[in-house]
């Protein structure tokens, strides 16, 4: 399974809430990096590291590996990020897809990953990624196939306000329920603080609580973006409302907080010029 699929480590955050580098933190005896990278190196055939250059030999040095398979971002685009980060992946690698874990998942394990590869390998999708909370996919999980040339487009047209959500937001993509994946919804934790680090609760009130795959196909996103790079902002919104309905019918909090993002961006633009 594991010869067709490259793997990256996204350890590039600058982990504020934290108060260190996640990346260096241990956990039983161990850095977050070496528990991740020691789960990718077991299913899939290459692993990379997207980090920073303060960290970059500690990364090196930890893992014992070459500095090829470390990824530095792009210091000339526009956009920041994890997006910042995979697009910097597929432009020094060229790889088909890549499988990203973020460094702050250390209580994931090797069924986890193995059943996202599972998935992804049965299902035609830009990106997959699972979900565990209502209405809260886990963007920095998942699988997400090489179309660099849009997410250029949108790192470019949307600079600092794109976000990672933008490639979820590309069709088909594929959203997985946390149960299909583990029994233990705690493996699935972010961790953002110490606090979570220590006690790495889950908020049983907030799980996601179908079974059933979000799995859509709309091309509202990329008209989006057709009609944004023309100016054309008029349309640009009226494709972001049918947009909206798809993550409205799944209850998809995230995309939705981001499109009224989108389009009060655009609204703003529209009364500027209108006032020319």
């Amino acid at each position: 399974m594991g010869e067709n699929i490259t793997a990256l480590i996204l350890a590039g955050g600058h982990s504020r809430r934290f108060g260190s580098p996640k990346a260096l933190a241990t956990l039983n005896n161990k850095t977050f990096i070496e528990i991740i990278y020691n789960i990718l190196t077991s299913t899939a055939g290459e692993v990379y590291v997207n980090t920073r250059e303060e960290i970059k030999e500690n990364i090196i040095n930890i893992l014992n590996i070459n500095k090829e398979n470390i990824v530095l971002d792009e210091k000339d685009l526009p956009c920041r990020g994890p997006l910042r980060g995979i697009i910097s992946f597929f432009k020094y690698t060229n790889k088909n897809r890549v499988l990203v874990v973020a460094v702050d998942y250390p209580f994931i394990n090797i069924e986890i990953i193995k059943k996202l590869l599972y998935f992804s390998n049965y299902y035609d999708t830009v990106a997959m990624t699972p979900i565990l909370y209502r209405g809260y996919p886990l963007l920095t999980l998942g699988v997400i196939k090489n179309q660099l040339k849009i997410y250029q487009e949108i790192c470019y047209l949307k600079g600092g306000n794109a976000r990672l959500s933008d490639i979820y937001r590309i069709s088909p993509t594929l959203i997985l329920p946390w149960r299909l994946l583990t029994r233990q919804p705690s493996a699935l934790v972010n961790v953002n603080t110490r606090a979570d680090l220590l006690s790495p609760s889950v908020d049983k009130s907030n799980l996601y609580d179908k079974s059933e795959l979000i799995y859509y196909k709309h091309h509202y996103y990329l008209n989006y973006l057709k009609y944004l790079s023309n100016r054309d902002f008029r349309s640009a919104i009226e494709y972001l409302h049918r947009e909206m309905k798809i993550y409205k019918n799944n209850n998809i909090l995230l995309f939705l907080k981001h499109i009224k993002k989108d389009i009060e961006i655009l609204e703003k633009s529209l009364n500027s010029e209108d006032k020319i």
